[in-house]
């Protein structure tokens, strides 16, 4: 789920020596780049070694209903991270996110949540927020994948980080790594992150990732992106982002139901399985 801490997990488990990640963060192979074909993708894995597992955190698998059925059909026995952040709070902070991308002609937030043909990379990625869609799509997602899928919640992320770490190691039966040691828990990606447009549009960019990827080493492009993350991160613990008093109230409203469904998804425990066994690390 976009928003929900997938930039830190990536920057964490890219040191788990029985992890592989790409140089992309996020290959959305089984959302906008389904049409360039599986050797396109594993060409992204083709330095994994013996032992490993190869990670892919992209969130834009939860925005785009297809990637559930590709990812079955593909990788039936795949493990799913998915992380959960509540509607209201998601629902701004994508908002928030995504227009960034954007040079020009930016929705309005009721315009976004409504029905809004968002420009993925190349291609478009439809959004619809409201009627129900969010819980629809964990629902999915659940139904599809069941004890093969962890959810955790992503207000319990915010603080236990290491312990959610450590039980998706667990989960991807993952010889034990991260301790106070070897863990950073530093902040990455904040909704009050510093931000320059034009280099986080230049980002969004397909051909210019993809260009990159062809002429620079896999470790090189992770530890810009490192360094790029690192440098936007918010000079202090996260705030509350400012937003309209308005577009608060919309959200509020629209994501009332489905603020309360996630909130009980989570009344056991703040990890448990597609199937609903909580998980304790």
């Amino acid at each position: 789920m976009p928003r929900s801490g997938t930039t830190f997990i990536y920057h964490n488990f890219q040191k788990h020596p029985a992890v592989f990640c790409p140089f992309r963060k996020e290959t959305n192979f089984f959302s906008v780049n389904f049409a360039r074909g599986i050797d396109w993708y594993q060409e992204l894995y083709k330095e994994i070694q013996p032992g490993q597992i190869g990670l892919d955190a992209s969130p834009s698998y939860f925005l785009d209903p297809r990637a559930v059925t590709r990812i079955q059909d593909l990788l039936p026995h795949a493990k799913i991270i998915l992380g959960i952040r509540n509607p209201v709070d998601y629902s701004l902070s994508l908002y928030n996110q995504l227009i960034t991308h954007l040079l020009k002609d930016r929705p309005t937030f009721e315009t976004f949540i409504q029905n809004y043909d968002y420009p993925f990379g190349d291609q478009i990625i439809n959004i619809q927020l409201q009627d129900n869609s969010i819980v629809s799509t964990i629902d999915l997602y659940r139904q599809a994948f069941g004890a093969n899928l962890l959810l955790y919640q992503f207000d319990f992320f915010q603080a236990n980080p290491l312990t959610v770490s450590r039980s998706i190691e667990n989960h991807l039966g993952l010889p034990a790594y991260f301790d106070e040691a070897t863990f950073d828990a530093s902040v990455i990606n904040a909704s009050n992150r510093k931000n320059i447009s034009l280099v986080t549009y230049l980002l969004s960019r397909e051909k210019l990732i993809n260009t990159l990827g062809d002429i620079l080493p896999r470790r090189l492009l992770q530890n810009m992106r490192l360094k790029f993350d690192k440098f936007s991160k918010p000079d202090q613990k996260p705030a509350q982002v400012p937003h309209s008093l308005e577009d608060m109230q919309i959200a509020k409203k629209v994501f009332a139901r489905q603020e309360e469904v996630v909130q009980n998804l989570f009344a056991s425990h703040p990890i448990i399985l597609g199937d609903g066994t909580p998980i304790f690390s």
